[in-house]
């Protein structure tokens, strides 16, 4: 089987870091391929001001090797100062925060609204398996506040675990597979699937544990490259997956994949600290 994450491969200016991404990510695409870059396929434009806890992952420079908007992740604020994203958008440059800054309310990458804000801590989980692509999970700590309110991390009894919940992933990653990436914000309504379901999809790549799966058995819908990191809402408002591997984009049979974020509930609650204001229940 052949899977790839969902992230652009990263310019930030410098070549050590842009070849380190392509490795990792190659690692990550259980062992091989080369990096796969996906967008949301099958929605709708939807907005940051609908979406606030929705932010783009920006390469220091503003450079990415698909195009100048230097968006090559998502992520979702979590707490004032906290973004939670995907591992394999970070390890790469985790000891090297000034080589990414994150958009907060910025529905078109093209333009210069909402916030931008530097980043001056990086965690990527202890367990974090390339391989496996098992606790692909990281915080990013801003160096200043955003305004935005932040997103709810779901636990092991939510709701939106339930298969056939809808779900609600968010990116400006590509709209198709091997498409273009999109400028605007975008939004896919998707059913989160069984353990089963997604057992069968991917026999050697889903850990029922570490990850989540969403989407339809005849495809169309996914989220894609460039999309890597940012959230999957489920059907109880919190956040239940972030956007991790798949095989291709909206394939028939072959599910979008998202790292469970229950299962690593405790260490991001970690890392949000004082300013947690995203776990009010």
């Amino acid at each position: 089987m052949s899977k790839g994450s969902r992230r652009f491969a990263l310019l930030a200016g410098v070549v050590a870091v842009a070849a380190a991404s392509v490795a990792t990510t190659a690692a990550t695409a259980a062992a091989a391929p080369p990096p796969v870059t996906p967008f949301v396929v099958g929605g709708e434009d939807t907005t940051t001001q609908e979406n606030p806890f929705v932010v783009a992952l920006l390469s220091a420079d503003g450079q990415r090797l698909q195009d100048t908007r230097g968006q090559f992740c998502g992520g979702t604020l979590a707490a004032k100062n906290k973004v939670v994203t995907a591992a394999h958008c970070t390890v790469d440059i985790k000891d090297r925060p000034d080589q990414v800054q994150v958009a907060i309310g910025r529905t078109k990458l093209s333009t210069e609204e909402g916030q931008v804000l530097k980043v001056k801590a990086i965690w990527v989980h202890e367990q974090y398996d390339a391989d496996k692509t098992t606790a692909d999970v990281s915080v990013l700590t801003l160096e200043g506040d955003s305004d935005a309110k932040p997103m709810e991390l779901a636990d092991t009894s939510d709701e939106g675990y339930t298969p056939g919940a809808e779900a609600v992933a968010l990116g400006w990653g590509l709209t198709s597979d091997n498409g273009e990436p999109s400028d605007t914000l975008k939004k896919v309504t998707l059913p989160v699937t069984s353990d089963e379901a997604c057992k069968t999809a991917y026999p050697d790549g889903y850990v029922a544990e570490a990850h989540v799966c969403a989407g339809v058995q005849e495809g169309g819908k996914d989220t894609c490259q460039g999309d890597s990191g940012g959230p999957l809402v489920g059907s109880g408002g919190k956040l239940i997956g972030i956007v991790s591997w798949g095989e291709g984009c909206a394939q028939p049979g072959k599910y979008g994949v998202y790292s469970r974020v229950s299962t690593y509930l405790e260490d991001i609650k970690k890392q949000l600290g004082d300013g947690s204001e995203g776990q009010r229940r």
